[in-house]
């Protein structure tokens, strides 16, 4: 076993792993899988890598768990080195048909007892979860308008009130880099069926007026908002017919969206992005998978929207550094493939009175032309 010193990057699944011995770039020919197609790195110093992104995520139960023998030993979950790789973190190993790996691992990684790091508190994740399922049930079934300060002295050291959870969802949003600028000239697309005999004109496919505007995904019912897709078909699903008339809106000003539709990748366990920032993200894809579910259009749509109603509202307001939001790019549930965004524009009115006393509205869209699409 100790002459079988060089592993290949194919002989893992993890892309991390693979990644860090592509870049230690030695020799090829692996001692494992006997094949000559990819680089290769000493297990040894591949051991001691792995054992340095456990320690970023968990501790040695000498060092955080009591011990009380006649109660069992370690007061916490806890897990051996062996169980801690393959069990809990699931390293995989493609080629490793007789284990040989498998063994030279286990006998080169440092025998130990591991556990949570902080054993006493949630992970930053699950405590955000919490706090959102919390939160959820709250404003659909408790109390819906003054909910900024619930039980925010009754909190336990790892709990978010909800304006916490808020503040934490924006500056998180900021962090990632995913406010992005819709520039002049980047097409929107909105359908509406209809308009037998006429032409239509950038108000039918704008907003509704606020007296007959009813509850979406992000506006609760008399607020209107601009929904709109970012390629034709998509905009006909979105209204769930086959045919349709789409009106195509050019951006005349640049947009400021926050897009919730490609978010960062969740960094794996064996990656070496910060500990911190892989439960960020791990939250991030959660909260945004549980705003676009998508929800049937009956009484139920009232409740449903609350949660994706309050956290528009709050980024919509919200201070970021780089200035306010003009709306959220999101992930359609209507379209049948995968990748389809829509976007939501905080525009009440394409087309708004003229006043003598007011400034004129400043539209950042202009109306090209509308045509018939079929799916």
């Amino acid at each position: 076993m100790l002459l079988m010193e060089s592993v290949c990057a194919n002989c893992f699944s993890d892309d991390d792993l693979k990644k860090w011995i592509r870049e230690w770039g030695g020799r090829r020919g692996c001692d494992f899988c006997c094949e000559y197609t990819a680089p290769t790195a000493p297990l040894s110093d591949l051991c001691e890598h792995i054992e340095a992104l456990l320690a970023q995520h968990y501790g040695k139960a000498a060092d955080h768990l009591p011990h009380i023998s006649a109660d069992g030993g370690y007061q916490g979950e806890t897990w051996s080195t062996y169980e801690l790789v393959f069990e809990e973190c699931c390293m995989d190993l493609p080629k490793d048909f007789n284990e040989s790996l498998r063994r030279a691992i286990s006998f080169t990684l440092t025998d130990d007892i591991w556990c949570h790091r902080n054993w006493m508190s949630l992970d930053e994740d699950d405590a955000m979860r919490f706090a959102w399922d919390r939160f959820c049930n709250h404003i659909k079934h408790e109390r819906r308008f003054f909910f900024q300060n619930l039980d925010a002295e009754d909190l336990s050291h790892d709990a978010y009130s909800p304006m916490d959870l808020l503040t934490a969802i924006a500056r998180l949003v900021e962090i990632e880099d995913l406010i992005q600028t819709a520039v002049p000239g980047f097409l929107l697309y909105r359908a509406r069926p209809g308009f037998k005999g006429r032409s239509p004109t950038a108000k039918d496919f704008g907003p509704p007026p606020r007296h007959v505007c009813q509850t979406n995904r992000m506006n609760p019912a008399g607020v209107p908002m601009f929904y709109a897709a970012l390629d034709r078909r998509t905009a006909v699903y979105e209204v769930k017919e086959l045919v349709s008339r789409v009106g195509c809106f050019e951006v005349i000003r640049p947009l400021r969206l926050l897009d919730l539709s490609r978010l960062p990748d969740v960094p794996g366990i064996f990656s070496e992005e910060p500990y911190r920032r892989r439960l960020l993200l791990s939250f991030l894809h959660y909260f945004t998978n549980e705003i676009m579910q998508p929800v049937a259009r009956d009484d139920r749509v009232h409740t449903e929207y609350v949660p994706s109603q309050v956290v528009t509202e709050f980024l919509r307001d919200y201070p970021f550094e780089s200035g306010r939001l003009d709306g959220i790019v999101y992930g359609s549930v209507a379209a049948p493939k995968q990748g389809k965004r829509n976007v939501v524009l905080f525009l009440d009115d394409l087309e708004p009175e003229r006043s003598t006393y007011s400034p004129r509205a400043d539209i950042p869209l202009r109306f090209l032309r509308a045509q018939i699409v079929r799916l």
